[in-house]
């Protein structure tokens, strides 16, 4: 045999396991379509106005100590729906609490109805946020925090995304902290 035959069949083989292993393996979590059909119907409720108030900060501390904050970037509320904790928990690996680390990989996109259920701000300075005038029931509050940390000719893209329930009721204030 040559080596370019020995190449070619080695090529080859090795092909043939990778295809045999990708449909066994389960896709990551973060390429995991939802199976439950997004409802406008099971999150009509969040748009009803209320008394309640979510308010709080997201932080992360780098390695060597440093306080990263959600200063600047992106807080989401998402009303609790099936389809949301099933969306939860394929991103954040639970449906109360988890961390989706900074990649340049995005999970699939929702639905588009799904996406006007959500409400958005940004987080102050401070890397504090607040929303008001919130109606009875579960939210998901997920918050980015991220920073780069520069290399020779690029930036490494550290933090990740932050998600934490929150139940409110009653016209309360419900103060949490997002933290890794």
């Amino acid at each position: 045999m040559t080596n370019r035959t020995i190449l070619r069949t080695t090529v080859l083989a090795t092909a043939m396991m990778l295809a045999s292993c990708a449909s066994t393996m389960p896709a990551p979590r973060y390429l995991r379509q939802a199976t439950i059909p997004f409802n406008a119907a099971d999150a009509a409720w969040s748009t009803r106005p209320g008394k309640n108030t979510i308010s709080g900060s997201a932080l992360m501390r780098t390695m060597v100590g440093d306080v990263k904050t959600c200063a600047g970037l992106l807080v989401e509320l998402i009303p609790e729906t099936p389809y949301a904790r099933e969306r939860m928990a394929i991103s954040f690996g639970s449906g109360d609490s988890g961390y989706f680390p900074a990649s340049n990989l995005t999970a699939p996109a929702p639905y588009p109805e799904y996406n006007r259920t959500v409400r958005r701000s940004v987080c102050d300075a401070q890397g504090t946020f607040s929303f008001e005038g919130l109606p009875d029931g579960a939210y998901f509050v997920t918050a980015s925090v991220v920073w780069n940390i520069p290399m020779r000719d690029v930036a490494l893209v550290q933090g990740g995304d932050l998600m934490q329930r929150v139940t409110v009721g009653g016209g309360e204030t419900r103060k949490i902290v997002l933290t890794k």
